[in-house]
């Protein structure tokens, strides 16, 4: 969260935040913050969400294919669980499963940011899902090899 971070996120780090601030785009920030956490330089954040998220990077940074895994395995549980739910709604007529109420607090945000992903890569790209989804396998497949992009524009 970026925008946070020059506003009540950074202690002592004024410069940082000052650069923060004068960047007009998201991606601009995504640069900077990266290149900050890689040269080793602390942002000085504040917010205990700020200072997890800022682990979570420096083990990606650290050793991208494990973790980019494991999110992975995190992917595929979560949605391996919603669709024995929908089986377990559909055909058992069942709605008291001990995973539902864990699947329907974790399963609508992905899927709704995969819908999102779909719909943006068709109508500002062109891509078709599967092409999407090739690209992707693609890329992740680069991570930690010379001629991969930079983790932070993955997310793009």
């Amino acid at each position: 969260r970026l925008k946070n971070v020059a506003i009540d996120g950074v202690s002592g780090g004024d410069a940082l935040a000052a650069q923060l601030s004068a960047m007009t785009t998201t991606s601009e920030k995504a640069n900077l913050m990266m290149e900050t956490i890689s040269s080793g330089v602390d942002p000085a954040f504040e917010a205990p969400k700020d200072v997890a998220a800022l682990h979570r990077v420096r083990q990606l940074l650290d050793n991208p294919n494990q973790v980019l895994s494991r999110v992975r395995g995190y992917y595929v549980a979560t949605f391996r669980r919603l669709y024995y739910q929908r089986n377990f709604i559909m055909h058992a007529g069942k709605l008291d499963s001990v995973s539902l109420r864990a699947t329907s607090r974790t399963a609508p945000q992905l899927v709704a940011a995969g819908i999102d992903r779909l719909v943006n890569a068709n109508f500002v790209g062109g891509l078709e899902p599967h092409a999407l989804a090739a690209r992707a396998r693609i890329e992740l497949g680069m991570v930690g090899s010379l001629g991969a992009k930079p983790l932070h524009e993955l997310l793009v």
